[in-house]
């Protein structure tokens, strides 16, 4: 049972921190000491205690950061609580007796990433696969089969696009089709489930899917649907992804069929059935010949029937599992074909089916040579950073070579269309260099020869008056002695620029033609 509390609850909460009502003739009580800040949500379990959430840190003066339970007497913390967020929704799965948590918090627990969503079970916090993304959730429902139901103003669950409403099956995400609302102030703030299989939302939208929704919709019995999904969508060459395939609301199920179309020039793959959902093993079914899950040419097979006495499956879960591995660099959509879901009659059932798209990286080889201003070799070696600007892979570091300078990275990921990497390299009393430069799949790219320009005595990324003073204070001597002018706020450096193992001339004019320079 889920009991969104409002703006009246929020100001009683602000005067009277936490009380109860009777019925009629007697009086409001306290609930211990109550909070120390506003409550938002409510919901008893069948035990009869109550679970309170909102934007507190301490109930009955018990720390208790923004959940807490009441048992009738006292006040206790569900663990560390949620962090970094208020709770704006919750609601207790009858069956399993877990409370579900929903709001703006992204950690449970003081270290349990959980975005937007969690469940504690009694004893632990854990996260519902990645949670909530673009956005805080604000409602909770469960439908009579235990699914939750999750209302927001978020724009994706578990990775998957679900525009402000999603449902969550237990262990898999999905979207209500295309969600309601188009825009940031189209939230859903209240949802309700009726014992006729439909879910009610509430809120500030004005279209729910394709229709035209004045802030109030309705959503029906959901079709039953075969629904790919992946932990990582985005793999390289010769790495491993594993396809969930899982079969979503199906009622009295009694045997099903898809093929699983992939590209195999850029994978290859192998099948296997998952028997927890729907048991595929003799003497409980039979699999015809050539639909053993076997994968060939960029097909993956899958069908199965129940055998009398066996009784049909109803609910959602996973059936079958695709491991595929790359073998060259590409994008492609893994799509579904030939699917049937069939009850005991041999009736084809009316369902959904979605794709799933999928990216294959690849590598790319990097050398090149960096030379010091003023200094025949690098004499001691510096470093090469590449940074991925698109945030997707690395950074790669490696030495170039104290004596040449040449350097080498391999094995870099980048995008089947390229990537865009940042080249920087660095080396004490030197500025640092910074490049851009595309990188391509199976590509071997010989990056430009860069040159570091000398002078920065102090290493604080800039050639300026200190690092004048710093070869100045020891100029003549052999081999040089620092002055103190060297040391930054944070770092150490030298008034042989050059090192030649004396400090003269030819330091301070390393520092004197840079004068002024700063590193990117």
């Amino acid at each position: 049972m889920m009991i969104r509390v409002g703006a009246a609850l929020t100001l009683l909460a602000s005067l009277f921190s936490f009380a109860t009502v009777h019925a009629v003739g007697e009086t409001w009580s306290p609930l211990g000491s109550g909070m120390d800040k506003e409550v938002y949500a409510l919901a008893f379990d069948s035990n009869g205690n109550l679970y309170v959430g909102g934007s507190f840190t301490t109930a009955g003066g018990v720390t208790a950061n923004r959940i807490a339970k009441w048992d009738g007497t006292s006040w206790s913390a569900l663990g560390s609580g949620v962090n970094d967020g208020d709770v704006s929704a919750l609601a207790v799965d009858d069956d399993s007796g877990n409370l579900y948590v929903g709001g703006s918090f992204t950690t449970a627990d003081g270290d349990v990433t959980v975005n937007h969503i969690a469940k504690w079970d009694g004893t632990s916090w854990s996260a519902l696969s990645s949670g909530v993304n673009g956005g805080d959730v604000y409602a909770l429902a469960f439908d009579s089969s235990g699914n939750l139901y999750v209302g927001g103003s978020f724009t994706s669950a578990g990775g998957v696009t679900a525009n402000r409403v999603a449902k969550w099956y237990g262990s898999v995400w999905s979207a209500l089709e295309s969600g309601v609302g188009v825009n940031d102030i189209d939230i859903v703030r209240a949802l309700l489930y009726d014992d006729s299989g439909n879910l009610y939302a509430g809120g500030g939208f004005t279209s729910a899917g394709s229709v035209s929704a004045n802030r109030i919709a309705r959503w029906g019995v959901p079709l039953p649907g075969i629904l790919p999904t992946t932990g990582s969508s985005l793999f390289c060459t010769g790495e491993s992804t594993i396809i969930s395939l899982n079969l979503t609301d199906v009622v009295d199920l009694y045997g099903y069929q898809f093929v699983v179309n992939y590209d195999h020039s850029l994978v290859s793959a192998s099948g296997a059935f998952l028997n927890s959902f729907f048991d595929t093993t003799s003497p409980h079914a039979s699999i015809p010949t050539g639909w053993n899950a076997v994968c060939n040419e960029g097909q993956c097979k899958f069908a199965v029937t129940k055998l009398a006495p066996g009784e049909p499956v109803s609910g959602s879960g996973a059936v079958a599992q695709i491991t595929l591995t790359g073998l060259s660099a590409g994008t492609f959509d893994l799509t579904l074909s030939q699917d049937i879901l069939s009850n005991r009659d041999g009736r084809a059932r009316v369902h959904k089916r979605s794709s799933l798209p999928l990216t294959v990286c690849g590598y790319a080889t990097v050398s090149g040579k960096v030379s010091l201003q003023g200094r025949s070799t690098p004499i001691n070696a510096g470093t090469v950073t590449l940074t991925d600007l698109g945030g997707v892979f690395g950074p790669y570091t490696t030495s170039f070579d104290a004596a040449t300078g040449a350097f080498t990275i391999s094995s870099i990921k980048v995008m089947p269309g390229g990537s865009d990497y940042q080249f920087d390299a660095a080396h004490g009393l030197y500025l640092s260099n910074r490049t851009t430069h595309v990188l391509n799949p199976l590509e071997s790219y010989p990056a430009p020869s860069t040159r570091l320009l000398g002078g920065d005595a102090n290493n604080d990324g800039t050639i300026n008056i200190y690092d004048l003073s710093c070869i100045g204070g020891s100029f003549g001597s052999t081999p040089p002695v620092a002055p103190a002018t060297c040391v930054s706020d944070s770092t150490t450096g030298n008034s042989d620029v050059n090192a030649d193992g004396a400090v003269n001339i030819l330091d301070l004019v390393l520092s004197g033609g840079n004068y002024g320079l700063t590193s990117p």
